[in-house]
C-alpha cells in the first residue's frame, strides 16, 4: 500500500509519508526474510547466538529487542487517522 498511494487504503498506506527511499528501506529487510534459503541462514544464526548466551543475558536480550521495537513504533509514528467509519461518527456526533 506505501507504494501505491492512490490505493488510499485507510491508515494502512500511511508510510506514504516517508520518501521512497526510506520505504524501500523499510521494505527490504521483509523481502530479504521471505526468501527461504535466506530466511533460514539468519534464523539458525539468530539461534545459535541466543544459545550461545546464559539464560538470563538472553532474557535481557529479549528486553532489549522489545524495547528497541517499542521505541521504534513510537518514533516513527505518523498522525494519521483512519478514515472511513470514524469521520461518519464524528458528523454524526458533531450535529446531535
Amino acid at each position: 500500500a506505501a507504494l501505491n498511494p492512490q490505493w488510499h487504503l485507510w491508515g494502512l498506506d500511511s508510510i506514504k509519508i516517508f520518501p521512497i527511499w526510506i520505504r524501500l528501506l523499510l521494505i527490504a529487510p521483509v523481502v530479504i526474510m521471505a526468501i527461504p534459503k535466506i530466511g533460514v541462514i539468519i534464523g539458525q544464526s539468530f539461534s545459535k547466538l541466543m544459545d550461545s548466551f546464559e539464560k538470563t543475558m538472553s532474557v535481557a536480550v529479549y528486553v532489549i529487542l522489545a524495547a528497541t521495537g517499542v521505541m521504534l513504533f513510537d518514533i516513527l509514528t505518523s498522525h494519521n487517522f483512519y478514515l472511513g467509519w470514524e469521520i461518519s461518527r464524528r458528523a454524526n456526533i458533531s450535529t446531535q
